[in-house]
């Protein structure tokens, strides 16, 4: 072998590369989609036994899941699913069963092993772009939106009939017609 570089040079690019390999490894272990189970205040407890309340009732609407785990602070806990398609229909499930005073959110958990986690290695964490972006959805009240439109059009007719001193017309928007 014909390598005129020195041996200290070689080592180090070997080192890089196995530095570098050590920390992409997390990538390969892909997130389990979760639900996270929080209090509305601070003085809500998420214990055991609300996950376990939690777990039979997504149980009962058919939901696949593991790892039910609180938080040692008694804050959050996470319920860890199967499939990604199931998050929606189990944060429903899951809201249902608790009602007001708590927050369900959608989640990502971490399936880097303990050991990675410990040096610092972190999977990478993909953007919207990445992960599927997101879905925003906008509900508009039409009918207080016209009734807002059609009031400012009948104030700036008046003012227009005031600035050319023409006698003001009988203008109206209480109901609209198509209501």
């Amino acid at each position: 072998m014909l390598n005129k570089y020195p041996l200290w040079k070689n080592l180090l690019i070997i080192a890089v590369l196995g530095i570098g390999f050590l920390y992409a490894v997390p990538n390969l272990y892909r997130p389990d989609p979760a639900l996270q189970v929080s209090g509305d205040s601070s003085g809500v407890v998420i214990d055991q036994a609300l996950m376990t309340r939690l777990s039979t009732a997504l149980d009962a609407g058919g939901i696949e899941h593991f790892g039910e785990k609180a938080d040692e602070t008694g804050k959050s806990g996470l319920i860890r699913l199967y499939e990604t398609d199931m998050q929606l229909r189990a944060q429903r499930i899951v809201q249902r069963t608790l009602g007001d005073g708590y927050v369900v959110a959608l989640n990502l958990a971490s399936n880097t092993p303990d050991w990675l986690s410990n040096l610092g290695a972190q999977a990478m964490k993909l953007g919207l772009d990445l992960s599927g972006g997101v879905h925003f959805l906008l509900e508009v009240d039409t009918d207080s939106a016209i009734a807002t439109r059609l009031e400012h059009y009948s104030s700036g007719i008046k003012k227009k009939t005031a600035l050319f001193r023409v006698s003001s017309p009988l203008l109206s928007c209480a109901t609209p017609p198509w209501v």
